[in-house]
């Protein structure tokens, strides 16, 4: 069965498991017969607001779940998600207007992660603070660490602005 998730994205599935979750989180929009394409990826989008994330985080557990994501996939995905976008949410915006943040997972080999924010120009690749990594971690600046645990972890990061939107692409290494 072939389903197309419109809610907040597409994503197409051969696996009625799979189509399952969208169905009782009410994502589905149209059902075709059986095809040989597979989980493409999904596309959430959200607020700047922690309670948006919060609940963002748990339909991505969800969804990597019904995807049967391996273990160290799924905990990676969920540490790069909950570091990036609460950056975004921290620090990207001066007001207090809504904001939407888009994070675009897709898991055919390599996984890879691409979250969209309209927040002030940041590349944390070039200007995220160094970590400090010696020393007390009480005593130690703010800044940097997150960055430097996704790319200890083996994840790629990369970085571009574009029509007013900071993008940041992350390649998940592979199981």
């Amino acid at each position: 069965m072939k389903i197309k998730d419109t809610k907040k994205g597409d994503a197409l599935y051969d696996d009625s498991r799979r189509a399952d979750w969208l169905r009782e989180s009410g994502r589905v929009c149209s059902c075709q017969e059986p095809t040989a394409a597979l989980v493409t990826g999904i596309r959430f989008t959200f607020d700047n607001r922690m309670e948006a994330l919060e609940k963002a985080m748990e339909e991505w557990d969800r969804f990597l779940k019904a995807q049967e994501a391996s273990p160290k996939l799924a905990y990676a995905v969920r540490l790069a998600l909950e570091e990036l976008i609460t950056n975004i949410i921290k620090y990207g915006y001066d007001d207090l207007q809504r904001h939407s943040i888009e994070v675009l997972l897709e898991l055919a080999p390599p996984a890879v992660m691409t979250v969209t924010d309209d927040g002030h120009p940041f590349n944390p690749l070039a200007d995220a603070p160094v970590p400090t990594l010696e020393g007390d971690v009480e005593e130690r600046p703010i800044g940097g660490l997150g960055l430097h645990m996704l790319r200890e972890m083996g994840m790629q990061l990369d970085y571009r602005r574009e029509q007013d939107r900071n993008i940041l692409r992350v390649v998940f290494p592979a199981d």
